[in-house]
């Protein structure tokens, strides 16, 4: 916010390009007040984590919370953790500690846009090819050896795949198609999170004129502004 009000008073109209749901949202929507961390408590989350598995912890977080379970990525360790520490700090639902928060005090244009599934599968495949041609084997090796498969990255697509292959449990043709996979069910997982919320409909850039079609939002927008 800080970035955009240094544009806003020289007079420039920011454009933020993205597809990140967590922080589309808590730019527009504003993010609750944080809530201090227990640190035994996120030790002890991280070890069941290890030892009774993802989906586990997400039943416990549905349990104690049902509504608020909604609200978050059941294949996303980090927000399942999350999503405990915060009720287990402040006792109450997710539901409720969102909507202790303060959206941002701005009129925004929002463009939703989609490529046809079959698209969107190849250029995901595309990229991570490009990614292996550019060193993220030796990348990924780097970090495991400086910090091991305990650090935070080991958490992320792109990363957490790569645990199987230097235990020599699969090979590197089997390791770079499981991100192929991941990525496209977290591809599929967004396009879900975003249908679920206001901002219009999606534009399919495979059809003819939808750049057209954008453009034209843009400048129509711009105008009512100005």
């Amino acid at each position: 916010t800080e970035c955009l009000r240094g544009l806003w008073e020289r007079g420039k109209t920011p454009l933020l390009v993205g597809g990140t749901g967590f922080y589309y949202d808590a730019l527009i929507n504003g993010l609750p007040k944080d809530v201090l961390v227990d640190r035994e408590f996120r030790l002890n989350l991280n070890k069941r984590l290890e030892s009774d598995g993802l989906s586990i912890l997400f039943e416990e977080l549905q349990r104690l919370d049902p509504e608020g379970a909604l609200l978050v990525d059941k294949f996303n360790p980090r927000r399942i953790l999350r999503a405990l520490e915060i009720i287990h700090a402040s006792g109450k639902s997710l539901v409720l500690i969102r909507d202790n928060r303060f959206p941002l005090v701005a009129d925004c244009l929002n463009l939703l846009v989609t490529l046809p599934k079959p698209t969107l599968d190849d250029r995901i495949e595309s990229r991570i090819g490009e990614m292996m041609k550019n060193g993220l084997r030796e990348e990924v090796q780097g970090v495991f050896s400086r910090y091991g498969q305990g650090a935070p990255a080991f958490k992320s697509i792109g990363y957490s795949e790569w645990k199987n292959f230097f235990k020599g449990a699969q090979t590197l043709d089997e390791t770079v198609r499981s991100i192929v996979v991941h990525t496209r069910q977290y591809a599929k997982r967004q396009m879900t999170w975003f249908r679920k919320r206001p901002g219009g409909d999606f534009l399919d850039l495979s059809r003819p004129g939808t750049t057209g079609d954008v453009f034209k939002k843009v400048e129509e927008f711009l105008e009512k502004k100005f």
